[in-house]
Parts: C-alpha cells; sequence; structure tokens
C-alpha cells in the first residue's frame, strides 16, 4: 500500500510539472468516459431497460402470412381473427396517417395514427386525463374524438380542461376524449390518434395496409398462440394466415424493443455534452485527493 502510495504521488508531481501532458490526459480521459456514458445509455434505453408497460412480455405483433412472409393485415383479417379469438386478451389495429390540424395561428399538418378502441388500454398507456377510445367510438359515424400527446397538448396551450372541447381536424369538429402522460408516447412521430372505424368497401382481405398488436393472455405463448389460430382454419382462411412474433421486434438485432429511431423506455438520457460534463467533473473532483497525499 505505501509503495502504491508513493508512485501516485510521483505520478501527480509529474503531471504537475507538465501542464500540457496534464491537460491532455484529462481531456483523454473525459472525451472517452463521456462517449462510453452516452453510448451506454442509449443502449441501455433501447436493449436492456424493460418496456415501461405492465407485463409486456404478453405483447405481440401480428402479421398476415403472405407468400411465407409476414406482411400487413387486412379488415377482413382483422375481423376474423377478433371473432375467432382464443389466446389474445385484446387485439388491435393500427395505421398511420397524416392529419390538417387547425389552431390558432396557422394550420398545420401532424403525425397520427388510427386505431381500434382499446389500444391504450391493451398496450398500458397511461392517460393523464380522459379516457380511452370507446367500442361504439369505431364505428363510422362515431368516430370523430381524438386522444392527444401529452407533447402535441403542450404545444396547444396546455387546457386542463381541453377534454371534452372540440377542434377542427381535416376541417371536421373532433372532441378531445383524453390526453396522453408525459412519457414513452412522446416519442413517437404520432402526435394525435382517431378511432378506426372500418367503412363496409375496406372490408375485404386482399388489401393488406394496417399493422395488428395483441396482448396475449396469461399463460398462452407465441407458440401456442399461432397454433390455436391455425386450429381454426377451417373456418378462416384468415385463421392460417396469422403469424405471431414478439413486441416489439427489430429484425437487426433480435431484441423485443421498438427500433432505436422508436419509443425507448421512459427513461432520461445523457447526450454527448452532458455525459462529457459529468466526466470532466468527476476528474476534478478526484485532484484535490491526490494533492492532500
Amino acid at each position: 500500500m505505501q509503495t502504491l502510495l508513493q508512485n501516485l504521488r510521483y505520478s501527480l508531481r509529474v503531471l504537475l510539472k507538465n501542464p500540457g501532458l496534464t491537460i491532455t490526459i484529462l481531456l483523454t480521459l473525459a472525451l472517452g468516459i463521456g462517449a462510453n456514458t452516452a453510448i451506454f445509455t442509449v443502449d441501455y434505453a433501447t436493449l436492456l431497460a424493460p418496456l415501461p408497460m405492465a407485463h409486456p412480455e404478453q405483447l405481440v405483433m401480428v402479421w398476415s402470412k403472405v407468400g411465407g412472409h409476414r406482411n400487413g393485415i387486412s379488415a377482413g383479417d382483422f375481423l376474423d381473427w377478433q371473432r375467432l379469438n382464443h389466446s389474445f386478451q385484446s387485439i388491435s389495429a393500427v395505421t398511420n396517417g397524416n392529419f390538417n390540424l387547425a389552431t390558432k395561428g396557422a394550420p398545420e399538418q401532424v403525425n397520427g395514427r388510427r386505431v381500434t378502441p382499446g389500444f391504450f388500454n391493451m398496450m398500458g398507456y397511461p392517460l393523464m386525463m380522459g379516457r380511452d377510445f370507446l367500442p361504439e367510438e369505431g364505428t363510422p359515424g362515431n368516430d370523430h374524438v381524438v386522444m392527444l400527446t401529452h407533447k402535441l397538448w403542450l404545444r396547444l396551450g396546455a387546457n386542463p380542461n381541453i377534454v371534452g372541447q372540440q377542434m377542427r381536424i381535416n376541417s371536421e369538429p373532433y372532441t378531445v376524449v383524453g390526453v396522453l402522460a408525459e412519457g414513452v408516447s412522446d416519442r413517437y412521430d404520432a402526435e394525435l390518434t382517431t378511432p378506426l372505424a372500418f367503412r363496409p368497401e375496406q372490408i375485404n382481405h386482399d388489401y393488406h395496409w394496417m399493422i395488428a398488436m395483441a396482448r396475449l393472455k396469461p399463460g398462452v405463448t407465441i407458440h401456442q398462440a399461432f397454433t390455436k389460430a391455425a386450429s381454426t382454419s377451417t373456418k378462416t382462411s384468415a385463421a392460417m394466415s396469422m403469424r405471431v412474433e414478439n413486441f416489439p421486434i427489430d429484425d437487426r438485432i433480435g431484441s423485443r424493443r421498438i427500433s432505436c429511431t422508436g419509443v425507448m423506455a421512459n427513461r432520461p438520457m445523457l447526450s454527448w455534452g452532458q455525459a462529457f460534463t459529468q466526466s470532466m467533473q468527476s476528474v476534478q473532483s478526484m485532484l484535490p485527493a491526490f494533492c492532500g497525499m
């Protein structure tokens, strides 16, 4: 131990006599620690941290199987799966789109999505205020309601009484029924959500224009879900075309996460600059201890 202390004192004296070398060493340490800290926070949020929702292992993606490959789903397939479902607590269809939103200033186009009622409850997204879409709001004529993300709610003025008020979307009145809590939903591109209501002309098995997400029943595995779906193939060809996979899936890394450009776990992430600053502070805090030796 005495030898170690002597070596440390000698190293410190050398560094103090060569300020240029000392600064170079400190900057190298800070750069290395800062870069590694920033990279780890991203890796942890995208690959290691559990999804910020209840029982994420039950969430799956459900695809149509076309030519042996996964594909989007048709409205006809989705309705068949709902009717013959034995494996899922709930299954929801989702499609993305753009919406023209009238604001106090100039109208703006925002990214959004349409989902079948029950989507937010199924996913486990917390609401800051309001409610999920009701089953009857998934029918044509009753679908003029909207759910806002927290970031859009802030941009629109953070009105605490916005639930129940109307706003014009695509030149038509929509009633705000809820606002999502701050967090994971704000990392999506979609800033508002309306119900997905199928028109009669949309109900077919040919046009694959949606994706489907589902929550498995407790104790049901992905293999069991597919097996049960295949066993109903005598009732509908759509059941045999089902493909069930872990949610969310990223083909590049095989991880049960949405890809890095999508949602990450709701954790604060350090930028490279923040990590660098913290590293410099850590290095500086060690100097007085060495100087006192």
